[in-house]
């Protein structure tokens, strides 16, 4: 019996790393979609042109321009306006075990957990697995910055400051209070003005006392 026990064990040997290999999941890596473009609105230090268009790369922004800090102009000190994306990064995910490739690994000495072996110079050698991390592309997300309605408004008009809308109930933008109208009450809504209606007198029949001089009767 003690003469087929290294033979016992080597069978042994070959099935415990037949079982373990097969229960090993390796990630791949996925594609790194970072170089994608995104429009944003770069902040400069002109009252006159507050924001410039610029398509950095989604690395461009998370590298850079995040770091151009500020609120919306015309806020003191304002900052670029960037909107929400989904970005990659490479990280760890898990790990699995697998069987090393140096030889040096291995020796003849079999013991209960070496589950890896392999013939060497014509002789049967084991050796303990070791731990592999895995890596792949995990997708995050970028909330977006200054990415407010008025960051918005900028952003969609081509990053130019959008004119102030005086008469927000009339149709298209009214830069200015278009002539005939006003807003009484500041509120952006405005209304079309009318001449005042004069108001009969009771004591002339209905009519109205305010005639012109020159169609009044002299006084006798």
């Amino acid at each position: 019996m003690k003469r087929f026990l290294p033979q016992i064990i080597a069978c042994a040997t070959m099935l415990a790393l037949v079982v373990s290999l097969s229960s090993v999941t390796k990630v791949s890596a996925g594609n790194n979609q970072n170089n994608d473009k995104v429009k944003i609105c770069h902040s400069t230090s002109s009252h006159s042109n507050p924001y410039i268009e610029n398509e950095p790369d989604k690395s461009g922004d998370l590298n850079g321009h995040v770091g151009h800090t500020g609120g919306v102009y015309p806020a003191e000190p304002w900052g670029d306006i960037i909107p929400p994306f989904d970005y990659q990064v490479w990280e760890k995910v898990g790990s699995h075990e697998e069987c090393p490739t140096s030889n040096s690994a291995y020796s003849f000495i079999w013991a209960p957990g070496k589950t890896c072996h392999k013939l060497i110079g014509g002789h049967l050698k084991f050796a303990y697995p070791i731990t592999v991390d895995d890596y792949d592309w995990v997708t995050h997300n970028f909330p977006g910055m200054n990415w407010n309605p008025d960051g918005q408004a900028i952003w969609d008009n081509d990053c130019e400051i959008p004119p102030v809308d005086l008469c927000s109930n009339l149709e298209g933008i009214q830069a200015e209070i278009p002539q005939g109208y006003e807003d009484p009450d500041q509120d952006g809504v405005c209304t079309e003005i009318t001449e005042p209606t004069p108001t009969p007198s009771p004591s002339s029949g209905g009519q109205t006392k305010d005639f012109p001089s020159s169609l009044r009767h002299p006084s006798p």
